[in-house]
């Protein structure tokens, strides 16, 4: 008769995550269909099974945790997933979070019962033990739960890699953005439900009396194939799960960049190319009396979460009046060419950095490892290239800005130690560490205006104050911290022209970010997207390469998309190259793109779509 019932509840469970598979799924096909049925019909069998080999059991609280566990797992991210992408996707299948769901309550109850059969005295134990198993599975779940209650979303790559990219002091900027009460009350929480966590698992008695020893071997046996079943290689049913699904396909992704260090020297001698300006490594001027001009420098400075709707440079608006006034006086005294619409090609460091510092974008589809990078370039062109960061430097599973970061001749980054602010005003005192008798490139990353915007700045540097419909100082926070980045801008622009002969100097920031809400990690309107692009140009360079002068000028009210970047260096050196055709340099008067063909969101969409783009294209 027990057998009987096992076997019910087996095929009601069968039904119940078939149900509950179908409403929480979209778009899928009638042979996906018919695959779960046969999926969830034998891990429904699987989940039962340890009881059919026990025999009788007695409930308790210990198996009604390990239910809970297994259903929380089984539930939060489809119904996370279809809440917020049922409107965005044409297919949501997560039939394998059901799955693992149905084998997690099976090896836990299996294992259990085995434990508590073998080592009948050992309750305290084995419920300690499995108390420590299923606290990082609550603790993966309520993640998502508080990650979706932050920003409305369900958890995805560009939020995975946002939390595991994030350093210390970032963390700690994070929690103290929240009242002070609010952490206190939920480090509280935390703590009072591990602990009665761990006590409900040893408060019951145990589920099982004495068994021989066939039954007990049988569940040990039983455990130890669900382990493997549920774990085992790259398509297991754990890896191919909702949250562990994103985190191995992020680590793969980490897994391939590491070769781009190692790529380095194919991807050097591979590359072709020629410039007007600079000679490429290997070759001369052609002119045997010919002094080449040495000590040039060209400087990049990449902003960050800087948004051109609130740079007083761009927006002409009373309220952003004294936000950029070094970066207004260069454009009013023609010394600047602005880019007003310049954008993000995502909303996120890596993915756009990626792309922008590399022959990688949105138009050509080139991989990461394959494409050569602007160090590539500047060291084919004989000079040396120095970076010098305020972003933190992560380590061995370092980002892909990171990786082409550490191909420089020297990469340098400020103090990061913990709870210690590092300002980007001590970056141009780099500059005095350069060596001036060389032509190079000059790279500095900058923390800009990076959440949380009051830590960006020293308090002395506070110039604007929260108005009535700024309660909590946000926006006049960003506006200072976009006025502290245009006097670091200042500083590099004036030591490297009176010092290191300075031919250009690049203004481009990362993404742009929405100051008057709090950071999230996903798309919330095209003002994550309106980034500033300046180009200063020295009198010498000007009048040796007038063509480029013009074709900035006259292609400044032109839509531009960062990942283009890689091409407007190259266009400012003047390279011929396959890596950087013209037609996407926008420093060429062969630059063809419009609004129609400039993407955006990695290629999601185009700038024409955003409703602050002029309804006649700037010409």
């Amino acid at each position: 008769m027990i057998y009987i019932i096992y076997l019910l509840s087996s095929v009601a469970l069968f039904g119940l995550v078939t149900v509950l598979y179908r409403v929480l799924s979209k778009g899928l096909s009638r042979s996906a269909k018919g695959q779960q049925l046969t999926r969830f019909g034998i891990a429904s069998l699987l989940a039962v099974l340890p009881f059919a080999i026990t025999g009788q059991v007695r409930w308790n609280l210990n198996l009604t945790l390990i239910a809970v566990v297994a259903a929380v797992w089984m539930l939060v991210f489809p119904i996370l997933d279809y809440v917020a992408n049922r409107k965005k996707r044409s297919e949501i299948d997560n039939r394998m979070d059901f799955a693992f769901g149905l084998y997690l309550f099976g090896m836990l109850s299996g294992a259990y019962m085995a434990l508590s059969a073998m080592f009948p005295h050992w309750n305290a134990l084995i419920g300690s033990a499995l108390a420590a198993v299923e606290m990082p599975l609550i603790v993966l779940a309520a993640f998502q739960v508080a990650y979706y209650a932050v920003y409305s979303a369900s958890i995805d790559h560009d939020g995975l890699k946002l939390v595991l990219d994030t350093d210390a002091n970032e963390v700690l900027e994070f929690v103290r953005s929240f009242s002070r009460w609010i952490v206190i009350g939920m480090l509280v929480g935390f703590i009072v439900f591990l602990m009665l966590w761990f006590y409900w698992n040893l408060m019951d008695q145990p589920p099982v009396g004495s068994l021989n020893w066939s039954r007990k071997l049988g569940l040990v046996a039983y455990s130890i194939g669900m382990g493997w079943l549920m774990f085992h290689g790259t398509n297991s049913p754990f890896r191919r799960s909702g949250l562990p699904r994103l985190y191995f396909e992020d680590k793969e992704h980490e897994r391939e960049c590491a070769g781009y260090a190692a790529a380095c020297i194919r991807r050097r001698e591979s590359l072709k190319i020629e410039s007007s300006i600079l000679h490429p490594v290997g070759e001369g001027s052609g002119s045997p009396n010919e002094v080449p001009v040495r000590g040039r420098t060209y400087i990049l400075v990449i902003g960050e979460s800087a948004s051109r709707d609130y740079m007083g440079a761009f927006t002409g608006k009373a309220d952003d009046d004294g936000t950029t006034p070094w970066l207004s006086g260069m454009a009013r005294d023609g010394k600047a060419v602005l880019f007003p619409y310049a954008y993000s090609c995502h909303f996120q460091t890596v993915p756009t950095l990626t792309r922008a510092l590399t022959e990688m974008n949105q138009y050509n589809g080139k991989s990461f490892v394959e494409s050569v990078s602007i160090v590539d370039v500047a060291k084919s062109l004989g000079m040396k290239v120095y970076w010098f960061s305020n972003q933190g430097h992560i380590g061995a599973n370092d980002t892909a800005v990171t990786l082409i970061a550490e191909t420089a001749d020297r990469a340098s980054w400020t103090s990061q130690t913990l709870n210690k602010r590092s300002y980007d005003g001590e970056l141009p005192l780099f500059l005095e560490e350069v060596d001036p008798g060389v032509d190079k490139l000059i790279v500095f990353h900058l923390i800009g205006s990076h959440f949380t915007y009051s830590n960006r700045y020293p308090a002395s540097e506070e110039y604007f104050k929260p108005g009535n419909d700024d309660p909590d100082g946000y926006v006049a926070a960003y506006r200072n911290s976009l006025r502290y980045t245009d006097g670091v801008l200042d500083s590099i622009y004036r030591y490297a022209s009176a010092n290191l002969n300075l031919q250009w100097m690049v203004y481009c920031s990362d993404h742009a970010d929405l100051p008057d809400r709090r950071r999230s990690p996903v798309f919330d309107g095209f003002g994550k997207l309106r980034i500033p692009l300046a180009v200063v140009l020295s009198d010498d360079y000007a009048m040796k390469h007038s063509d480029i002068a013009s074709a900035l000028s006259k292609n400044s009210y032109r839509p531009f998309s960062n990942d283009l970047l890689f091409d407007l260096l190259c266009g400012l050196w003047a390279v011929r190259s396959e890596v950087a055709p013209l037609s996407m340099n926008i420093a060429s008067p062969l630059y063809c793109l419009d609004a129609s063909s400039v993407k955006v969101l990695l290629g999601e969409t185009t700038v024409g779509d955003d409703p602050n783009f002029p309804s006649e294209s700037p010409k």
